[in-house]
């Protein structure tokens, strides 16, 4: 993955509060983007603890189950960031909207090779309309 860091700084910044979702390799590089920022996540949330995930995630950061940490996130301004690849993001996002998670921004918004990848084949229309449609669904 390719962080773009100073568009997610900037898109970070009034933010004290930060929890990663994920704790794999897109976790390790999300939580090395945010130091760049000069942020340190408080905690890792996962969706459930398996007996292999450890209890610390870089530097001693706890890892908790995301349902364990709902109420606390909701009610402190906890920003979540979902540490994930494509592949886990839609099941991730799905269960934050369910848990009534308003704060939180995805990595590969931030990822210079899946805004690519993801754009290149569009026509300009099918472009502006996923711009669009995408500051409706984050700033609208």
């Amino acid at each position: 993955m390719n962080i773009c860091v100073s568009v997610l700084c900037e898109k970070i910044y009034k933010y004290n509060r930060i929890a990663i979702y994920g704790c794999g390799t897109v976790a390790k590089e999300t939580y090395h983007a945010l130091l760049e920022c000069g942020k340190k996540p408080e905690f890792c949330v996962v969706t459930k603890k398996q007996k292999m995930t450890q209890d610390l995630f870089q530097n001693a950061i706890p890892v908790y189950e995301f349902g364990d940490m709902t109420e606390y996130i909701n009610k402190n301004n906890v920003l979540v960031i979902t540490g994930v690849s494509e592949y886990y993001e839609k099941e991730i996002l799905e269960i934050l909207r369910n848990a009534q998670t308003k704060r939180y921004v995805c990595i590969t918004d931030f990822d210079r090779g899946y805004v690519y990848r993801r754009y290149e084949n569009m026509s300009e229309q099918e472009y502006l309309d996923e711009i669009a449609e995408w500051y409706v669904n984050h700033e609208g």
